[in-house]
């Protein structure tokens, strides 16, 4: 080593004498690993002969300067992590294996250990010793490196961040080159990963076509294997980019294809190493770019799942809507710098269960989806859409503060939601019910908003549903007792808080009761007892209503088979039947089941016009079944329908309920007087049964009579009450006749001697 035993040589101010550099010769200088010393400045001092053969480098063009300017700049900070602050340790530190740079730019991968003997006073050095690996070592620190990145990848750190780690650590453990890692998107390769590869290149080969013929990537694509390119310049593979290579000092190039773990035809990218020297690898370097292939594999998959993951945890599953979190959120991040005005309407599909009970919750799955399509239609103008429920949707506008622009946006909506679908052969014509509120984000939560706009929707399904309905104040409270009506109807079977009232339906002419109607009041341990009205629909938007109906139908055909036990002529039972439970493929089952124990019981159903035109093809299909087992069928509220005619001709309707807002109107309006004349007529003429509705006074219940109305019921006769007082009011077995003459009801032996009392004061005298 030039210089090393001559005078004492001067280094960053201080003086190294003969003596000392005798010492280190003595000790160091004979070794055949390199061995380099440095001072508390951490400014070399000497070095051996061993580490300038290792290195190409004279030591004396090291002296003054730190020695870890030498190291690799990828082990930079892996160096001052093992061996900064040695000075301040004593004994031994490492061994430790890092990329040192040799004089010709090419890094050689060494085992590094240090010493700190400044408190000597022979030495009052610090001494870095260098040594070349032995295979076992090669192997346990490539073994190291490979663990510390799988313990960092638990921790999720981001993709290009691990795929850096990737790179670096093949080239640190490759033969005397670079690594570069890429990645197939959108049908090219993209460089992820290319730590200290010239730009130059990284720009060429970014870009590049992932397809056959196009690099040696391609070649990999096409394979599915592993390409060796020896020697770059005299490649075809590389000729497209032979002159950006040339400027380069890499002479070979090893690609080796990174194949997903769930599908052996799909290759994510691949990893490729270039070499400062022609020739092939050696099995053990091959090994090495094959792990790291493996290792790119594992964080590119992990990385898609994670990001699955989270798409899972923000969107919904079937639709890929934004869910409510993300909807929240996302509305958060728009008022995150200043507060702005938003319209949030909320979409809620009228009678969606119908279509899935009648068609399958498959169906039921397509349509949401197209529902779901629809709405994101309006994300490309502004807008922030989501599912939040079975068949619930919400919709933010952002910057909308007038009604006239948010009634606008609402319509377009509804609109959008309710145009004709087919799938298959199933043609639907789905409509939406809106409720819309309009706040400011920051003052106003989305939450606030979203439940605002909730509370506005249940008034526009109360409302006749198919609308838009704007949330006030005044709706709040009735959201709120709807919400807890909710909650407490689920308890109300199973606490036995629901109850059947009876109305009974009597002959027009004669007074006598044929039939009862089965009406469910609910006894609420708060509110006290609930009518149908307060409860009925939103146990049809909750999907209890095929439960409440079930209950009802069972409750009252055990009361009447009873009554019946007394009666010379049945009685008959009518029960309401729900849209949705008509829908379902086992309604018929279910009635068929609950008259095999009550055979005695005559029973009908009665339907509103608007339940059966939900699903025109299921109810006929349904009420056919019901009408072939024996049970009587009938339109309720018939004439408040807009297609009360289209009913009799598609339906197997037994039996027409003329609603009471005619027959209360017709003594005194004569276009009530008219319908209910004309529906008696139609009913004769299509041998239906007529049953009035609503009947209040004798007057109307004469007017009928007249038309030949064939039954009748309402408040002259009774309410709906219990059926203990039922009992009481007509008789232990309801055998007792209205009198209209009294307008009370009376026993059979009453009206016979009333008759034959009449009979003899119209006999002539004698």
């Amino acid at each position: 080593m030039t210089g090393q035993s001559e005078a004492a040589a001067t280094v960053d101010g201080g003086t190294l004498t003969p003596e000392r550099l005798d010492r280190f010769e003595r000790r160091w200088g004979h070794l055949n690993h390199g061995v380099v010393t440095f001072d508390s400045s951490i400014r070399i001092l000497w070095g051996n002969r061993s580490v300038a053969e290792m290195l190409g480098i004279e030591v004396h063009e090291w002296l003054g300067k730190e020695p870890y300017s030498f190291v690799h700049p990828d082990d930079s900070d892996r160096v001052l992590g093992s061996f900064g602050g040695l000075e301040s340790f004593s004994g031994r530190r490492g061994p430790a294996v890092y990329r040192i740079v040799r004089s010709d730019g090419i890094p050689r991968q060494m085992v590094v250990t240090g010493t700190n003997l400044l408190d000597d006073p022979d030495y009052e050095c610090m001494a870095l010793e260098l040594r070349d690996l032995d295979e076992d070592q090669r192997a346990q620190a490539l073994a190291n490196d490979e663990y510390a990145l799988l313990e960092r990848l638990v921790r999720n750190p981001p993709l290009p961040e691990t795929l850096g780690d990737i790179a670096r650590m093949v080239a640190r453990h490759g033969d005397a080159g670079d690594c570069v890692i890429t990645l197939v998107q959108g049908g090219s390769f993209r460089v992820a990963a290319a730590p200290n590869v010239p730009l130059s290149l990284v720009d060429a080969l970014d870009g590049t076509p992932a397809m056959p013929g196009c690099l040696a990537m391609g070649a990999a694509i096409e394979r599915s294997s592993e390409v060796i390119s020896p020697d770059l310049s005299n490649d075809p593979l590389w000729v497209s980019i032979r002159d950006e290579i040339q400027a380069t000092q890499y002479r070979s190039c090893w690609t080796v294809p990174i194949i997903s773990s769930t599908s052996q035809d799909e290759v994510m990218g691949t990893v490729d190493f270039f070499r400062y020297e022609t020739g092939e690898p050696r099995i053990d370097q091959w090994a090495l770019y094959v792990l790291g292939a493996r290792l790119a594999g594992l964080a590119i998959e992990r990385d898609r799942f994670v990001g699955t993951l989270e798409h899972q945890a923000s969107h919904d599953p079937l639709t890929g809507l934004l869910n409510r979190r993300a909807f929240v959120s996302r509305l958060n991040e728009v008022a995150r710098e200043t507060p702005r005005s938003v319209a949030v309407l909320f979409v809620d599909l009228d009678r969606f269960k119908v279509v899935n009970d009648t068609h399958g919750h498959e169906l039921g799955d397509r349509v949401l989806c197209t529902v779901a399509e629809r709405l994101a239609s309006v994300c490309s103008q502004g807008a922030t859409v989501a599912r939040i429920g079975g068949d619930e949707f919400v919709v933010a506008w952002p910057d909308v503060a007038l009604p006239g622009t948010a009634s606008k946006l609402a319509e377009r909506t509804r609109s959008l939601v309710s145009g004709p679908m087919e799938h298959g052969l199933i043609k639907l014509a789905p409509t939406a019910s809106i409720g819309a509120a309009i706040g400011t984000l920051g003052p106003d939560t989305p939450e606030q908003l979203i439940r605002d706009a909730d509370a506005a929707l249940y008034q526009a399904k109360a409302s006749g549903r198919n609308r838009c309905i704007f949330f006030d104040q005044n709706l709040r409270s009735a959201h709120e007792l709807r919400r807890e009506t909710e909650s407490d109807l689920g308890h109300a079977i199973v606490d036995q808080q629901l109850e059947v009232h009876y109305q009974p339906i009597i002959e027009i002419g004669g007074g006598r009761v044929v039939a009862v109607e089965a009406l469910v009041r609910w006894n609420h341990p708060r509110r006290g007892q609930l009518l149908p009205h307060d409860f009925i629909s939103l146990a049809e938007d909750a999907g209890s209503i095929v439960d409440i109906d079930r209950w009802v139908l069972a409750t009252a055909l055990r009361q009447v088979a009873r009554w019946n036990e007394r009666r010379s002529e049945p009685l008959g039972l009518w029960v309401n039947v729900s849209a949705v439970h008509l829908a379902r493929q086992d309604s018929l089952g279910v009635f068929q089941s609950a008259l095999q124990g009550t055979p005695s019981v005559p029973l009908g159903i009665e339907l509103t016009e608007s339940a059966i035109h939900v699903d025109v093809d299921a109810a006929i299909r349904s009420l056919r079944a019901l009408r072939d087992s024996g049970i009587c069928i009938a339109v309720d509220d018939f004439g408040t329908g807009y297609s009360s005619l289209d009913a009799l001709r598609q339906f197997p309707i037994s039996h027409i309920k003329v609603d009471k807002s005619f027959v209360g109107g017709m003594l005194d309006q004569a276009h009530d007087h008219a319908i209910v004349e004309a529906s008696i007529t139609l009913a004769k003429a299509l041998d239906l049964v007529v049953t009035a509705e609503g009947i209040e006074s004798p007057g109307q219940a004469e007017a009928l009579a007249r038309l030949g109305c064939h039954r009748g019921q309402g408040f002259l006769f009774s309410r709906a009450i219990p059926g203990a007082e039922l009992k009481e009011c007509l008789g232990p077995d309801l055998d007792r006749s209205w009198d209209p003459a009294s307008g009370r009801w009376v026993s059979s032996l009453q009206r016979a001697s009333k008759g034959q009392a009449r009979g003899r004061a119209r006999a002539p005298r004698s």
